[in-house]
């Protein structure tokens, strides 16, 4: 089935299980409504034939209406989360006709001194951050933005490959997986929340000794006072004491437990979709080493961590009483709840706060699979990449930029192998020498990241991506557009010499000066690269540069894209050729602005 097909039917049945479910809480209504009426109705009518009778069936009617309730509330849970669902669902529809505006584009990791990611359009409106995410939690954000911005290691490679093929067809179980967690997501906030209360110290022991001791002791005191007092023992007036005294203890209390709570309070509802998730991953049987590795972390002491999660859970919901103050006030009052409730709080965290953090990793970590996986679902026709960490190989059939409609992309072949070499590009403007340097740069994050790629057919060595395309003047700093690229270039160098494994994509490189020095610096910064055995990929309209494969041939690799002039209109083909491109545009494009050349 097409995916898009798939996506659609899925789109339907949802439809029809929610119509179907609203159509159940209409009928739960009235039968709440009928049954709670009916229940005061038949009471008052009843208790003047029979008061056994009128409780009897009163007793009978509200017990209906509890059920029903009951039943109510798990109906409307599986409402919602059905139409969870059926968003995402929609949502993957929309993606698929390159609309990526539902998800978030990670625009908060940007970061202009990177060495690549500014360039190739990594974060931010439309990048490929946007259009591979499909995490709900901050956890998992940042883990996807780390495997964009640095290569993994050759063996982890393939371990997440193996994972990400096992995910690819599970659908159902990463729509379920991505629904528990959109219903309350671990947002920036919540997690910051989180982390500051794994990090928190509580209250000092002894002073923890001494008011345990009190709140032991207190409600026990003022029931012998009461029983004296009734007996007059002893006089009532004591018991007003024992009730100061009672609520200075409480004031002690509350100002021990409401930061604690506060830390918390926003975090409940995520804590609860957490708990789902890890129940979720922990009950699914896996295959791959790699996922069997990640659900053993959901074991802690022979308990799954699920259930030690939902200790959590419980105490939290136990602590939210507080904003029922009829309940909470009375119950504080008699037995100090909430002191029982921080105590457990903080024995849970004194005892699995490190435990948590591992799970919050797991998480992130199957949300990053599932979205890899997802992508892979999205495009069967791509391919898992063959990875190899010797130093260098690239060759690459049918390689397409992954963000490009599958209508309007064009495919090239790619082959460079072995260090020492650059790839000089050069073509007219708007043939697609960025973009092809751009198509090669994100395909190789892709496959360094453990995902498919847009290719028939691909290998390549794990190595350090490093660019420079986009060079922007720095108003703050006082640097110009010029001094910005050479400081870009200084850095590379620096790479270079000390023979690192980079891979360079330089785009137009020395721009921001006059046209004889350009050539000169890019002349001698070429030879200094094929000296250090560096590999690249250089973009260029300076035709005089690809003479040097005349004088460094096998090492300087001329290619080409091209363009065609019919009846004063230009026409691409976006197809890369072996050679020097013959043909250049600007002219043409000038005059067709109105500049008379």
């Amino acid at each position: 089935m097409d995916v898009l097909d798939f996506y659609s039917a899925q789109i339907v049945t949802l439809q029809q299980e929610i119509n179907n479910l609203k159509k159940k809480k209409r009928n739960f209504g009235l039968g709440r409504l009928i049954s709670f009426l009916g229940a005061i109705v038949l009471f008052f009518v009843l208790l003047e034939f029979n008061g056994v009778w009128a409780i009897i069936v009163a007793i009978i009617l509200l017990s209906a209406f509890i059920f029903i309730t009951t039943k109510d509330i798990d109906n409307l849970h599986r409402l919602k989360f059905k139409q969870v669902l059926l968003t995402i669902n929609e949502d993957e529809v929309k993606a698929l006709q390159n609309d990526f505006s539902a998800f978030d584009d990670g625009d908060r990791f940007r970061d202009q001194t990177h060495p690549y990611s500014n360039d190739l359009d990594i974060f931010g409106r439309h990048s490929l951050f946007q259009w591979i995410n499909r995490t709900t939690a901050a956890p998992a954000a940042h883990l996807l933005a780390a495997r964009l911005s640095s290569p993994l290691e050759k063996e982890t490679v393939l371990q997440v490959q193996d994972a990400v093929k096992e995910l690819q067809p599970e659908t159902d179980w990463r729509q379920q997986l991505q629904a528990i967690g959109m219903q309350s997501k671990m947002n920036e906030d919540v997690y910051t929340q989180i982390k500051g209360w794994i990090e928190r110290e509580g209250e000092q022991a002894e002073n923890k000794k001494v008011i345990g001791s009190l709140v032991i002791a207190f409600p026990v005191i003022t029931l012998l006072i009461i029983i004296l007092a009734s007996f007059h023992i002893l006089p009532w007036k004591i018991l007003w004491i024992s009730f100061c005294a009672h609520l200075l203890l409480l004031w002690r209390v509350n100002k021990i437990v409401t930061p604690e709570y506060e830390f918390l309070s926003e975090a409940i509802n995520a804590i609860d979709s957490f708990y789902g998730a890890i129940q979720w991953v922990t009950q699914k049987k896996f295959q791959s080493s790699y996922l069997q590795k990640i659900q053993n972390k959901c074991y802690k002491e022979g308990h799954a961590a699920f259930q030690l999660l939902d200790k959590l859970k419980r105490t939290l919901h136990k602590m939210h009483l507080r904003l029922n103050p009829l309940v909470h006030f009375p119950l504080n009052l008699c037995v100090f709840w909430d002191w029982y409730q921080y105590r457990k709080l903080t024995l849970w965290r004194n005892k699995y706060s490190s435990d948590l953090s591992e799970w919050v990793k797991v998480y992130a970590e199957m949300e990053v699979l599932s979205s890899f996986a997802n992508m892979a679902f999205n495009h069967p026709g791509w391919c898992y990449p063959e990875i190899d960490d010797q130093h260098f190989m690239l060759s690459a059939k049918a390689l397409g930029h992954p963000l490009i409609p599958d209508d309007k992309r064009v495919c090239n072949d790619l082959q460079l192998n072995g260090t020492g070499k650059i790839m000089l590009v050069t073509g007219s403007n708007m043939a697609g020498k960025s973009t092809f340097l751009r198509t090669v740069g994100v395909n190789m994050i892709l496959a360094m990241a453990g995902s498919s790629v847009c290719a028939k057919e691909m290998f390549v060595s794990t190595v350090k991506i490093i660019s420079s395309m986009r060079i922007a003047d720095n108003l703050e700093e006082n640097i110009s557009t010029f001094y910005a690229e050479l400081k870009k270039l200084e850095f590379i160098l620096q790479k270079v010499r000390a023979h690192e494994k980079v891979f360079l994509l330089l785009d137009e490189i020395l721009r921001g000066t006059n046209s004889q020095d350009r050539h000169t610096g890019a002349k001698a910064l070429i030879k200094q690269f094929l000296h250090e055995e560096a590999v690249g990929i250089l973009a260029t309209h300076d035709l005089e540069l690809t003479g040097m494969g005349n004088e460094y041939k096998n090492q300087i690799l001329n290619y080409h894209f091209d363009a065609e002039v019919q009846d004063q209109e230009l026409y691409f083909d976006y197809k890369l050729k072996p050679g020097i491109c013959t043909s250049m545009n600007a002219s043409l494009l000038m005059r067709k602005i109105g500049i008379e050349v």
